[in-house]
Order: structure tokens, then C-alpha cells, then sequence
């Protein structure tokens, strides 16, 4: 053979040789985008031309770097991390780089204070009422979690405008263990006739509502978890979370519904239509419920209350207004609750006043905390 068709010869075979070696691209896939600190992810290798060599950066991993082609990263910190694959098949080489690729949040366990400051947002309008629906929402800060639990506190004040300024150290306690809170308030108006009270009360629930909704049709934006609301409230506040979260509009007694309906309905009209205005759990802080406790049924949401059995303006048992009209507070709440099989729990203040829950917040948050944590892991 002439030298120089055996020197083509092996220039073609190189060629065909080299030409095999597919070109490859870089690709991969996190088993999750988001981990809580301390745990760790799986990283699957989804490139493709048969690639031999693999070089990962993990920024805020550990390990920072592997050559492995599937390796497992263990994140510590909190925040939002960058993942980088290189590969090549010695012809060819590619690189992938994901800023934010994975987001470590903040670990939690509802039962340690991991927040010590907080974010607050003012005077958020929730409803139609530009002046009364008014709602100050308390985020925990530094905390990176998309979904998170919220607690409403509804003020109390007897429908003559609570004072939000008031509850502010109570819901800045909760933003410690990483809940969300949202202080609002209701519309007021006169309440010293029977007929005005019963108006109040309705139109008060139609608001709750109204702002339950509202938290729904923003969970995106305050990074809540719609399955983990709670509805709750300070002495009128109490009564209206007790009346939102266990009276159903179908249970509403037939002498009544003509009444609710000329108010606008059990649901209201107060805004954000389309959304849920269902909760997960009621908390009472020196609240109760007039005329019956009947509509405490098997299934309804776990029940949590706070009061002093000294209170002189919410009876702490129960106290008989008038012919068929009592008021029920907590011990008799719990009672029926417990009755039907409904998750719940009492903090009584000893020889505390209605006010006490207000003051001696320090003392019963890591008692209502237990509960808030049992419902968050159990419903």
C-alpha cells in the first residue's frame, strides 16, 4: 500500500474516531428547590452526550465542590443558593449555572423563640371600609419560609374601634416563634340595645371573614399558609373568632336568618369574593359565646383559649343575661369541646382580669405555642 493512502487511511480513521464522541450539554435536577436548614439535597446529573467527567460548585453547600455525578449537599445557612455543573467527554465540554437554584429556609420548630425582631406592615385596608377594615400584619424578620402560619387578633373594645396598638406586644411574641400575625379591627357602631348588639355581632363576623379572605387572596404576598390560619381575637374580638369559627351559616336558627340576611348575609359582602373564609383553629383571649355553645360539633376546628378566672366583663364559666340568653366562657367552651372530640386547650390566668391576656402574654405563649405547633404537624 502507497504511503499515502495508507497516511488517508488513518487520518480518516481519527476523524471517524473523534467524530463518535458526542457533543455534550450540561443539565441537571435538585430532588427539591427548597430545604430547611441542616438538611440535604440530591443532585440527579441530566446531562446528555455521554459526558465522563463532572465538576459541581455548590455556593452555601457542603460539600462546596464534588466530581461525583450525583452527589448529595447538605445546606446550613439560610438563604438563596447557586448551583454550577461542568462537564466534559475530553471532546467536548459544557456549563450550567442556576442562580437561586435552591432556597434553604429558616428552621423552625414552633417551640423556640428563632426571630427576635419583626416586620410590620401598617394600617392594611382587608375589606370595602377604608377606615374600618383596617389590619397592622407582624412578619417575623430574616425569616425566608414561603408558606408560614397566621394568627388573626381581632381587638376588643366592645365595637367602639379597638385599640391595635394594644395587642402589639402579644403579636410581636408570636413573630418569635415564627408566626405571622394580622391585628385588626371591625366596624363599630352602637351596641347598647339588644337589637344593635345582634347587629354588631353579625356585621363583626361578616368583617373576620372579610379578612380571612383577604389573607387568601394574598397568601402570596405575605407567605402564608392558607392551611394553617387561626382565627382569634381579644374580648369582642374573642366572641366574633368563636361565632366565625364555629357557628355555620346553616345552623343559624330559622327565627334569625331573616335578621342576618337584611344585614347583607353570614358571609357578607365586605370584599375579596371567591375565596375561602374557612379557618384551621379559633383562639379566645378573654372571649365567649352568647346564647348557645349547641353549635360546637364533632369535627369542627381545635379550639385554644386564654382567660382569667377573675375576668368581670367575659365570664370565665358562664353567666345568665336574661330569659334564653347566657354567655359561655371558656370553661364551658372547653367543656363541650372536649365533649365532641375537638382538639383543644385552656390557659387560666389565676385571679386574672379581662385584661390579663394582654400583660401576661410572656407567661402563656409557649402553652398556646404547643397548641399552635400540634395543629400546624397534626391538621
Amino acid at each position: 500500500m502507497p504511503k499515502s493512502l495508507l497516511f488517508s487511511l488513518m487520518v480518516f480513521l481519527i476523524i471517524s474516531i473523534t467524530s463518535c464522541k458526542k457533543e455534550v450539554t450540561a443539565n441537571f435536577e435538585p430532588a427539591s428547590t427548597t430545604v430547611t436548614q441542616g438538611n440535604t439535597v440530591n443532585f440527579e446529573d441530566k446531562s446528555t452526550g455521554e459526558p465522563t467527567n463532572w465538576e459541581w460548585t455548590f455556593e452555601g453547600g457542603t460539600p462546596a465542590t464534588s466530581t461525583l455525578q450525583n452527589p448529595t449537599v447538605t445546606y446550613d445557612a439560610e438563604g438563596s443558593f447557586s448551583v454550577t455543573l461542568k462537564v466534559n467527554n475530553k471532546k467536548t465540554e459544557d456549563t450550567k449555572e442556576v442562580i437561586g437554584a435552591i432556597t434553604v429556609n429558616t428552621f423552625v420548630n414552633y417551640e423556640d423563640q428563632f426571630f427576635t425582631d419583626f416586620v410590620k406592615t401598617e394600617n392594611v385596608n382587608y375589606g370595602v371600609d377604608a377606615t374600618e377594615h383596617i389590619m397592622h400584619i407582624y412578619e417575623p424578620e430574616g425569616d425566608s419560609r414561603q408558606e408560614r402560619p397566621f394568627v388573626f387578633l381581632f381587638g376588643g373594645g366592645a365595637f367602639q374601634g379597638s385599640n391595635l396598638t394594644q395587642l402589639e406586644p402579644m403579636a410581636a411574641e408570636l413573630t418569635k416563634y415564627g408566626i405571622v400575625v394580622g391585628v385588626a379591627r371591625y366596624r363599630s357602631g352602637p351596641s347598647g340595645t339588644a337589637i344593635e348588639s345582634a347587629s354588631r355581632m353579625v356585621e363583626g363576623q361578616q368583617d373576620t371573614r372579610a379578612a380571612v379572605r383577604f389573607i387568601r387572596a394574598n397568601a402570596e404576598t405575605y407567605r402564608v399558609d392558607t392551611d394553617k390560619i387561626f382565627h382569634g381575637g381579644y374580648g369582642t374580638g374573642g366572641y366574633l373568632a368563636l361565632l366565625h369559627s364555629y357557628m355555620a351559616e346553616d345552623e343559624i336558627p330559622a327565627n334569625q336568618i331573616n335578621f342576618v340576611n337584611s344585614l347583607g348575609g353570614w358571609e357578607g359582602s365586605q370584599g375579596n369574593a371567591g375565596y375561602s373564609s374557612e379557618v384551621n383553629a379559633c383562639i379566645s383571649w378573654s372571649g365567649g359565646l352568647y346564647t348557645s355553645r349547641d353549635q360546637i360539633l364533632e369535627g369542627d376546628v381545635p379550639l385554644y383559649c386564654i382567660h382569667g378566672d377573675n375576668d368581670m366583663e367575659a365570664p370565665y364559666d358562664y353567666e345568665l343575661l336574661g330569659v334564653d340568653d347566657t354567655a359561655f366562657g371558656p370553661v364551658k367552651l372547653i367543656e363541650r369541646a372536649t365533649s365532641k372530640n375537638i382538639y383543644n386547650g385552656l390557659y387560666t390566668i389565676a385571679g386574672g382580669s379581662h385584661n390579663s391576656p394582654v400583660s401576661d402574654y410572656v407567661n402563656y405563649t409557649p402553652s398556646l405555642m404547643e397548641f399552635i405547633k400540634y395543629v400546624v404537624e397534626n391538621f
